[in-house]
């Protein structure tokens, strides 16, 4: 498991290297997304339930929200207790069906 905090955050943010294979394939494919991406990270760090961020908990699970990258493009997190882990990116109707 890979831990990234900084001083500054309230939030840890943790991932796996399954997820960071699935990231960099996903950012590779769509480079234009890196800001958004690099946004979603500060804004989870600072406080995951901030309005600008639009987290909404998926229904039928327990624990696992989304952020929206985009219209069509998600990102998949898990909050326990002040800890968000990265679980999965990619479209949303791909990952609403996982």
């Amino acid at each position: 498991m890979v831990t990234c905090a900084t001083h500054s955050t309230s939030y840890v943010l943790s991932t796996n290297v399954s997820f960071c294979r699935r990231r960099d394939k996903f950012l590779g494919k769509h480079p234009e997304l890196r800001p958004r991406f690099a946004r979603i990270l500060t804004l989870l760090a600072r406080n995951p339930f901030t309005p600008t961020l639009e987290l909404h908990r998926l229904q039928y699970t327990s624990g696992l929200y989304a952020a929206s990258l985009t219209y069509s493009y998600r990102v998949l997190v898990r909050l326990e207790g002040r800890t968000s882990i990265f679980v999965s990116i990619g479209t949303h109707e791909a990952l609403y069906r996982q």
